[in-house]
């Protein structure tokens, strides 16, 4: 039977997928009976992250002395019995084990790093009388916002629907659309929704629109 010090060792590769068939099977009969590694799920949860994650930062000087420390360690002659990530080849695999070592403080920058890049949406509510709703959707990896819309009232020929972002308490233009018949309405929006308070659609004057609100919003939602 494994001593748990070697199942902490090779903990990350299974939860990375890169164990042995051997060391799975002993991992296993080992996690079978014993309940002192409650810590395989969090690093399955890391692991699971890493496709998700946005390209890397560059990474501080501490950081990048481990990982190159473990890079380095890589090309000194074998030892008898060379720990797992070796076997397993490669820097990337010592890198990403560096990463997972690195325990709460990899896990919360993970964390952030999807957040950061994961979309955003936030909804809007009519103001009036309008049975309008809509939603805005923000990709921050692409940088592209979509407004989508229902419900939205007719327009006279002569006139467009305009969105406006509105920072500082100043609308800024970001697009004119025509609904579809009936009703719905998708637009890509000019401009980023980052550091605006406050999304608002008004009735302008077609076919582009003007350059500050001509009519109150009937359609609005915070930015928050």
């Amino acid at each position: 039977m494994m001593a748990c010090a070697e199942v902490d060792e090779l903990l990350p590769g299974l939860a990375l997928g890169i164990a042995t068939a051997a060391e799975r099977r002993q991992l296993e009969d080992h996690l079978a009976t014993c309940p002192n590694h409650p810590h395989l799920a969090e690093l399955e949860e890391v692991a699971a992250m890493l496709p998700l994650t946005s390209p890397p930062q560059p990474p501080r000087d501490q950081l990048k002395h481990r990982l190159m420390a473990r890079v380095y360690a890589d090309l000194e002659p074998v030892v008898p019995r060379a720990p797992w990530w070796r076997r397993a080849g490669g820097w990337l695999a010592a890198a990403i084990l560096a990463v997972v070592a690195l325990g709460a403080g990899a896990r919360e920058w993970f964390v952030s790093q999807q957040l950061a890049s994961a979309p955003r949406s936030w909804a809007l509510a009519p103001t009036g009388a309008s049975a309008a709703q809509g939603t805005l959707v923000y990709l921050p990896q692409q940088g592209t916002a979509t407004l989508a819309l229902t419900q939205l009232p007719p327009l006279p020929s002569e006139r467009v629907y305009e969105v406006w972002l509105i920072r500082g308490g100043k609308p800024e233009p970001a697009g004119t659309f025509k609904p579809a018949p009936d009703g719905s309405a998708s637009v890509i929006v000019k401009g980023t929704p980052a550091g605006a308070e406050v999304v608002a659609v008004t009735e302008e004057p077609g076919p582009d629109g003007s350059p500050a609100p001509t009519t109150q919003p009937f359609i609005a939602g915070p930015l928050n």
